[in-house]
């Protein structure tokens, strides 16, 4: 397993979470409905870039990914 890129995948999860928090919670504290929706939108695209970034941190950790970054 490769402890570089297994800090930078935890790097990308933790980053992803920041921001869905984040637009989460101008979704729900925004008193304008568009706005809302969009930062909704937005909310739930980073969920699937927190999945994305989890299955990769799998593949690091069962060594599938030796090679990327060399």
């Amino acid at each position: 397993m490769d402890e570089t890129l297994l800090k930078i995948v935890d790097l990308c999860i933790r980053l992803e979470k920041v921001a869905y928090e984040s637009y989460n919670t101008l979704s729900s504290e925004s008193a304008d409905k568009e706005v809302s929706v969009f930062f909704g939108n937005m909310a739930r695209e980073e969920l699937e870039h927190i999945g994305f970034w989890e299955s990769t941190r799998e593949l690091v950790i069962s060594g599938s990914m030796e090679d990327i970054l060399e």
